[in-house]
């Protein structure tokens, strides 16, 4: 337990561009992870049924990078965590139901990519959570993450 506070206090001191780089990176490389998992050990494309419903390039840029990332900081850590506030719940069950939610709209895909957008939604609530107790903008910066991780995602997946 105190090698987690030991982790969790030098998250503090990270620069805000560089918890950004590491944390879409850290969230890309996950959703590599279970994609190969799920697609060489389950035989399930986790993505296939969402590109297959994405045929314009742009379109899918802008939906996937700009405004999906922004408007589900909004609902899945901004409304889920500040709506938890007045609860006393322990922080880690808060971020867990904010993840738990972020992955049940991913399921309209498929089971492996609701599964992998739980793990996502573990690592852009905990960033929430962080930025805001640093009184810098959590919005922003999650949004950052999760365009970065989608990103990334889109030109593998392209690739």
């Amino acid at each position: 337990m105190e090698q987690i506070n030991i982790f969790h206090s030098n998250i503090y001191k990270i620069p805000k561009w560089k918890f950004i780089v590491i944390m879409g990176l850290v969230g890309f490389l996950l959703n590599i992870l279970l994609s190969n998992i799920s697609y060489y050990i389950l035989d399930i494309d986790v993505a296939a049924d969402y590109y297959e419903a994405q045929d314009i390039l742009l379109f899918t840029v802008l939906s996937a990078v700009v405004i999906s990332p922004f408007i589900e900081t909004l609902i899945f850590q901004a409304l889920v965590l500040n709506s938890l506030k007045t609860h006393r719940i322990r922080l880690v069950f808060k971020i867990l139901v904010s993840a738990f939610s972020f992955g049940i709209l991913h399921l309209i895909y498929n089971v492996m990519y609701g599964i992998s957008a739980f793990i996502i939604g573990i690592i852009l609530a905990y960033s929430f959570v962080v930025f805001e107790r640093k009184n810098q903008n959590p919005i922003i910066v999650v949004t950052l993450i999760h365009s970065l991780i989608n990103l990334l995602t889109l030109i593998i997946s392209s690739v």
